[in-house]
């Protein structure tokens, strides 16, 4: 037993040396420590001839840190899908061999480590709440707060996965689940699946396996993309979602400056405990404001942030989507997944409050930013997305990519990656 266990450890780490070995041959390796804010800020006091120099060896370094990140994490989750009880020491030295590779900077490396030591937390929850309750039925009720019976028993199917439970039943128990209710909903229950993650509760994907003869293809598809979303709300939420900086005329017209340590508090509260407080007084600023430049400074403001909020939304979805190999064009995303009506519509109760409350002088600027300015956002990232498809990089790897860029990023990212794979392969066509 204990030379199997030794066989499979030395395994692991010759398939992880092989994959990082193979990550080398792909991506030249970068010599010291590359920090792009800190190259940024030695760039600016070149003088004109030396700084067209830097911004190319800047450029070049930039992508293929980016690409060899990409690489890591790709690697780190291939690793807990292999085994999800590996050792966090095995996690951090993939870490380490690609930082000492790459450059990788102090912060880079914390970010990775931070991930890292979130999912052995939750992977660790979730085997203790699997401990404390043995009983399928018991531990879906705790999981989900509802009271499932006897009755039910062989209905569910619950896997214990790698940070998340896997729920697999009926339809009537997978609506019941998702309205959080025992009673019967009317009408048709629309999911193949969801995930679901409340603050203070265990995280879980629930599959409802009545669609799996109906729709066999798109139940193949569910899995992948639910442990997608599980993935990106319990480990990357810090780097996958984005707030917009309070504008800095708004933010004076409301009475709040940055200067003080009380003032930064305010902000933190406003952003990270309180998210709605912002908005709300936002639109109290406007209903109240008799000047109309001030009262189109207030709604507007509030409107891009709420933009910014499902453009958040968008991301994950798109993330999930890409994942469960859907293939989603720029010509027909809005008009198939994100414009009104659609399956994520996620701008639909704030359309009916626009509608409703705001004055009609103000709509169509908000109209426009959460309508027009929104769907060219999601549809110019779909199209970055797709160009590097199309120019030999994997999926996977296109995700790690964007994983920390806003979907208004990606563009301008996807264009430069390409430029700098392209002059990397021209070098090796001339040696």
């Amino acid at each position: 037993m204990g030379f199997e266990k030794q066989t499979n450890e030395e395994n692991k780490a010759l398939k992880t040396a092989a994959e990082t070995g193979s990550a080398r041959k792909k991506i030249p390796p970068i010599e010291g420590v590359f920090s792009p804010e800190e190259e940024v800020k030695k760039i600016l006091s070149f003088s004109k001839e030396e700084r067209k120099r830097a911004l190319a060896e800047f450029r070049d370094k930039l992508t293929r840190q980016m690409e060899a990140w990409a690489q890591c994490s790709i690697i780190l989750e291939k690793s807990i899908e292999a085994n999800p009880d590996i050792p966090k020491n095995e996690l951090r030295e993939i870490v380490r061999k690609f930082a000492s590779e790459y450059g990788f900077p102090e912060n880079r490396i914390k970010t990775a480590e931070s991930i890292i030591d979130d999912y052995v937390t939750a992977r660790r929850k979730v085997l203790e709440l699997r401990e404390k309750y043995p009983d399928d039925i018991a531990l879906i009720n705790k999981v989900t707060r509802l009271s499932f019976g006897d009755k039910d028993r062989n209905d569910f199917k619950i896997k214990t996965g790698p940070m998340c439970f896997e729920i697999h039943c009926s339809e009537p128990n997978a609506e019941k689940i998702y309205y959080n209710s025992m009673k019967p909903h009317k009408g048709n229950f629309p999911f193949v699946g969801f995930h679901q993650k409340r603050r203070n509760r265990a995280s879980y994907i629930v599959i409802n396996k009545d669609m799996e003869k109906e729709y066999p293809d798109l139940y193949k598809m569910v899995l992948p993309h639910e442990k997608e979303h599980a993935k990106n709300r319990s480990l990357l939420e810090k780097k996958l979602f984005f707030e917009k900086p309070i504008k800095s005329s708004v933010r004076k017209k409301m009475g709040i400056g940055i200067g003080s340590f009380l003032e930064r508090v305010i902000l933190k509260k406003l952003f990270d405990i309180e998210k709605g407080v912002y908005e709300g007084r936002l639109l109290e600023k406007h209903r109240k404001e008799s000047d109309p430049q001030e009262k189109k400074l207030f709604i507007e403001e509030y409107a891009q942030i709420i933009k910014e909020k499902v453009l958040n939304s968008a991301k994950d979805e798109m993330f999930a989507m890409f994942k469960e190999g859907d293939i989603m064009k720029e010509s027909t995303v809005w008009e198939k997944y994100f414009a009104p009506l659609k399956p994520y519509d996620y701008v639909k109760n704030i359309r009916t409050y626009v509608s409703e409350d705001i004055d009609s002088q103000w709509r169509g600027g908000v109209e426009k930013i959460l309508v027009d300015e929104y769907r060219k956002t999601i549809e110019n990232a779909v199209g970055a997305f797709n160009r590097l498809l199309e120019n030999g990089y994997e999926t996977e790897e296109v995700i790690a990519i964007f994983m920390d860029k806003r979907l208004a990023e990606w563009p301008k990212t996807a264009e430069r990656m390409l430029k700098e794979k392209e002059k990397r392969e021209a070098k090796k066509t001339n040696v």
